[in-house]
């Protein structure tokens, strides 16, 4: 019997807009079940509502940030919020269960719900577990038709939710392993040959103390790690736009960003760049004071603009936390001279109708603010177009100044038809400055849209 584990499309990618919930096109699953069924591959199938995953907002869309209560809770804003994902998922998985000839032969309610924030010790780590938060979930499937075995993956082997122990319990109990911790320790080849076997470190004395009459599952074994609001705007790009009138007094811009870890932004004045924030791997948000580099001239009018490279929304790992919710973008500003925040007039822009984003083909997570994101001359067919004044460039000549630049170009690839063969496409860090000193840019890759 062959197992393959994986994570249903989650709820921030099909249900962008809040009330839609999108599975046609690449997000059809009939074609993945019928293909596992064909390769006698049996699922099991984990559609969250709460995936973690590392993934923006652990599955949960933006919108979810604007609900009263608190994520992974028995609040109903929270229920209701998930209650139409969990009703079209449940129905599409329920038709492939393999009580119906499909390849779904367990299924895994909510994820990881283990951890709480405050622990008084490491025994303790799920003091704040809600039994009706999860008996609710697992009936919302149920009542969605799903009756193959519930398993659950417990972050830490502490035996929530095994059999038996009472409301929210499954009937199969499983857990994480994750033996070089949480880190970058998996990307080294050297670890894997001192891995240790899980079935040694968790043994069966402690599958007869967790769950003795029942199977026993370790849903992930070192699955990898990561190489580390309300304005309807929740991925990609923001930019924003601050209008002002001059005094003749400004000296200075402050402004406090928030964007996740290794997020960056850029400023300018007018067309006068005033300086970037890089961006570093474990930091979220940066507080920065640009310096004007000459004086402004009094009643003139003047555009601030600070594009920021938003990298998604927190995880909601612990439970009794709604670290989901932080913000993101320009979360403070003082513009120097000027006593009232008032006097800067700020409009902001995302991808193209933010929630209610235009292009159902992709997912909501797929663009950003640019001008040419928002033009959609990333998607095919662009270079066709007059209006977009094309110029013939190389991506090695890149930008002469700061700023955002785009690059297409069209080629064909000979490939057999029928198979799916891996493609990269790799980058070097070969821009260097005046000083021949490695370049500070970013780049982002389209494929096809």
């Amino acid at each position: 019997m062959i197992f393959w584990r994986f994570i249903l499309s989650h709820l921030g990618l099909l249900e962008g807009e809040p009330g839609h919930v999108r599975t046609e096109g690449v997000f059809a699953l009939d074609g993945f079940f019928n293909a596992a069924s064909q390769a006698g591959i049996y699922l099991l199938a984990r559609p969250g509502p709460y995936i973690n995953a590392e993934v923006s907002g652990g599955g949960f869309p933006g919108w979810v940030q604007r609900i009263e209560g608190s994520v992974r809770t028995t609040d109903p804003s929270f229920l209701n919020a998930t209650k139409n994902y969990i009703t079209t998922i449940g129905e599409i998985i329920r038709k492939a269960q393999i009580t119906n000839g499909g390849p779904v032969i367990l299924f895994q309610p909510e994820n990881e719900y283990s951890v709480c924030e405050g622990a008084p010790s490491d025994e303790e780590l799920n003091f704040c577990l809600e039994k009706d938060y999860m008996a609710a979930i697992e009936q919302q499937f149920r009542d969605a038709g799903i009756v193959v075995p519930f398993v659950n993956n417990d972050a830490v082997a502490l035996g929530d939710w095994a059999p038996g122990t009472g409301k929210g319990a499954v009937d199969i109990y499983g857990f994480d392993n994750y033996p070089f911790g949480w880190g970058n320790g998996y990307a080294s080849p050297e670890n894997w040959t001192k891995i240790t076997d899980p079935l040694t470190q968790y043994n069966f004395s402690q599958h007869q103390s967790m769950s003795p009459g029942t199977p026993f599952s370790i849903i992930e074994v070192q699955g990898g790690a990561p190489d580390p609001c309300d304005y309807g705007y929740h991925a990609g790009s923001e930019l924003y736009r601050g209008h002002f009138t001059a005094n003749g007094e400004e000296k200075y811009l402050y402004l406090s960003t928030q964007g996740g870890y290794a997020y960056g932004h850029s400023v300018w004045l007018n067309s006068t760049y005033l300086g970037s924030w890089q961006g570093n791997p474990v930091i979220q948000n940066y507080n920065q004071t640009l310096h004007f580099p000459q004086s402004l001239q009094g009643d003139e009018h003047y555009v601030l603009t600070i594009l920021i490279d938003n990298l998604g929304l927190d995880l909601n790992f612990e439970l009794n936390t709604n670290t989901m919710k932080s913000p993101s973008g320009l979360l403070d500003y003082d513009l120097s001279g000027h006593g009232s925040k008032s006097d800067v007039s700020w409009k902001i822009t995302g991808n193209l109708g933010g929630e209610l984003y235009r292009d159902h083909s992709c997912v909501p997570l797929n663009e950003g603010s640019s001008f040419v994101e928002r033009q959609g001359y990333h998607l095919p067919g662009p270079l066709n177009s007059t209006k977009a004044g094309w110029q013939t460039r190389t991506p090695q000549e890149g930008l002469s100044a700061a700023g955002v630049g785009l690059f297409a170009t069209t080629f064909s690839l000979d490939y057999p038809q029928g198979y799916d063969i891996p493609t990269s496409v790799v980058f070097t860090n070969s821009t260097v400055d005046e000083n021949n000193e490695s370049g500070a840019f970013r780049i982002q890759l389209f494929v096809n849209g």
